[in-house]
């Protein structure tokens, strides 16, 4: 007999990989051997460890980058579709990041404008929804530096 269930609700993915919290800042990257770093507390917030991948979008500001968690954005698909994989399908197709050890991030081939060394300031924020979703922005000068607020997010 073959099994008839749907993956929408039934939450097959470990909850693990959802943010723990809010992060509203302006945060400038260190660049550590050529790799952008991704603060502790960044690492915290959203949830991240190292091997953990990230997709990768551009948009059409080449300065910009948007990354989320991919186990994240799984998740979220699986649970809130009653067919998920007509949703799935080009998660699976995008670009993707890792997090290397000690926060470093391994960016894809088409971010190499982003993050190599050059004038300018690498900045992280994080965004709101989607959940897991932080923006990566090169910028002349580096954020004057606004109050940083840390929430734990609601259950």
């Amino acid at each position: 007999m073959a099994w008839r269930g749907t993956l929408a609700g039934q939450r097959l993915i470990e909850r693990r990989h959802c943010p723990r919290g809010l992060l509203d800042a302006a945060l400038t990257l260190e660049i550590e051997n050529g790799l952008p770093v991704l603060p502790e507390i960044v690492l915290w917030a959203l949830n991240l460890q190292e091997g953990d991948l990230l997709t990768v979008e551009r948009r059409e500001d080449p300065q910009l980058l948007e990354l989320q968690s991919y186990l994240c954005e799984l998740e979220f698909l699986l649970d809130t579709c009653y067919v998920p994989w007509p949703y799935v399908e080009p998660v699976l197709r995008k670009s993707m990041a890792a997090v290397g050890p000690n926060g470093t991030l391994l960016l894809p081939d088409e971010a190499e404008a982003l993050w190599r060394p050059q004038e300018g300031s690498l900045i992280f924020r994080q965004l709101i929804l989607p959940a897991g979703m932080f923006t990566l922005r090169r910028t002349a000068e580096p954020p004057s530096s606004p109050p940083m607020s840390l929430a734990e997010k609601p259950d």
